[in-house]
């Protein structure tokens, strides 16, 4: 089995810029945003008495406690995820090869929706020939700059605020008394106003630029819902009770990596800033995985 400790030593070839008129091809143009130096609350308490009795919530939920204080030096965030179109860009300049399941999901078909179905190796071979080609230096985000990026510094639930990401329009404010109608209010269908791309309300991905009401503090789209973002750490369920305050790395070594934000057919729980995911970094992902890079100093 390969070996997975670092991200330098796990291609199938190495992510290169082809010769020839392929070097003409334009390098995708991803927008940042800066996140600056900083402590920002990170994780979720435990539910009230939670035990790992207590059903596969309340189990999901402990690995978000201890919520703490966390310091992160400045870095800048891409705005958004990776889309099909920029996907593609670096495939057809760099000559990289991925995975064979990956080239259904980054065509040029849907070019501003997110590339997903990605492998890890497949997001992080990205980021590294970008680096090559550009001479900054990209990678995937720590979970602690994901989930700031996300939240921001006030501890909101979702990254517009504490609101579920679904709410409706045409209810009363009071209900009738009496039920006469198809709905307790009347004939009206309620409409649902949704937040962010989750809970199947599309049943496919869209546009990473779709919910722009629903930005992070900071600015960036796309952090709930659509497609989940993998993160450059290990995932271990207990970190969060021993993980360094200062620029937390994750774990030296795992068999599972973290991604975050939930998908669009994940459950409005589930694309919570705060709540933490895993999935298998060797081969197809069991998610639907996207990514985003952070540029760093």
């Amino acid at each position: 089995m390969r070996p997975l400790h670092s991200t330098e030593t796990i291609y199938r070839q190495p992510p290169v810029t082809a010769e020839g008129p392929l070097r003409d091809l334009p390098v995708p143009d991803l927008d940042f945003v800066c996140i600056p130096a900083g402590e920002f609350l990170m994780g979720a308490g435990d539910p009230p008495h939670a035990s790992t009795d207590d059903g596969p919530q309340a189990r999901l939920r402990m690995r978000e406690s201890p919520a703490r204080r966390v310091y992160l030096d400045e870095y800048w965030m891409a705005k958004t995820p990776v889309t099909r179109r920029a996907y593609q860009q670096f495939l057809r300049r760099s000559g990289y090869a991925p995975q064979p399941f990956v080239r259904a999901n980054t065509t040029d078909d849907g070019g501003d929706r997110p590339a997903y179905l990605l492998a890890w190796e497949d997001a992080v071979a990205f980021c590294l020939w970008l680096s090559d080609v550009t001479g900054e230096k990209y990678r995937l985000p720590t979970e602690a700059q994901w989930e700031k990026a996300a939240r921001g510094v006030d501890g909101r639930t979702y990254p517009w605020g504490d609101e579920l990401p679904v709410s409706y329009r045409g209810l009363p404010d009071r209900l009738p008394t009496t039920f006469r109608a198809a709905y307790p209010w009347g004939e009206v269908k309620p409409q649902p106003d949704w937040r962010c791309n989750c809970a199947d309300c599309v049943g496919h991905t869209t546009p990473v630029d779709a919910y722009p009401a629903s930005a992070s503090p900071f600015g960036c789209l796309d952090m709930a819902g659509n497609v989940w973002e993998w993160c450059a750490d290990w995932f271990d369920p207990t970190y969060y009770h021993n993980a360094p305050p200062h620029n937390p790395m994750g774990p030296e070594t795992g068999l599972s990596r973290v991604v975050r934000g939930g998908a669009y057919n994940s459950d409005p729980a589930t694309v919570r800033c705060a709540a933490r995911f895993y999935d298998n970094p060797r081969g197809a992902p069991f998610f639907p995985c996207g990514f985003r890079v952070v540029r760093r100093p």
